[in-house]
């Protein structure tokens, strides 16, 4: 298989940074077994994809993990019997319903601590104890953080 086969875990390590943009790649670990082979570990596969397959899995448009959840119910429901679809569109209410309650509560904190009509933004967390005492904070006062809402944790 093209994918494993003569691959080492540095390759596949570059081609999965060269790859990512909506989060940063960590490598735990032996950073030592780089020049390991990748098919030791998975193994080599007679799989071949068709090139079409193959190209739409290159070009494959990239999710945002925070959406993960919401579009995880929301293909549910497009592919759902019927008979599932009320049960499901709860889901997919409480979902974004939970997502209007995150961002809500942080545009509030915002607008408390910056004044009224300042903007949400992000920098380089410098004061690592600072941030960990607010997260500690939300968290004893709102509960813990959903996935959608771990956007506001940067």
């Amino acid at each position: 298989d093209k994918h494993t086969s003569g691959e080492t875990l540095d390759d596949q390590l570059q081609v999965v940074t060269k790859l990512t943009d909506k989060s940063h790649v960590m490598q735990y670990g032996d950073s030592n077994m780089g020049s390991e082979q990748v098919s030791e570990f998975l193994g080599a596969s007679s799989l071949r994809l068709p090139p079409a397959v193959e190209d739409a899995i290159t070009r494959w448009p990239t999710l945002d993990s925070r959406d993960a959840t919401l579009m995880y119910l929301v293909n549910r429901y497009q592919n759902a019997p019927e008979e599932e679809h009320d049960e499901l569109l709860a889901a997919i209410t409480e979902e974004t319903a939970s997502r209007e309650r995150a961002d809500a509560v942080f545009e509030s904190v915002v607008s408390q601590v910056a004044g009224e009509g300042a903007n949400l933004t992000f920098s380089t967390v410098t004061q690592h104890q600072c941030q960990k005492d607010s997260v500690n904070a939300a968290v004893e006062a709102c509960g813990r953080f959903s996935d959608y809402s771990l956007k506001y944790v940067k």
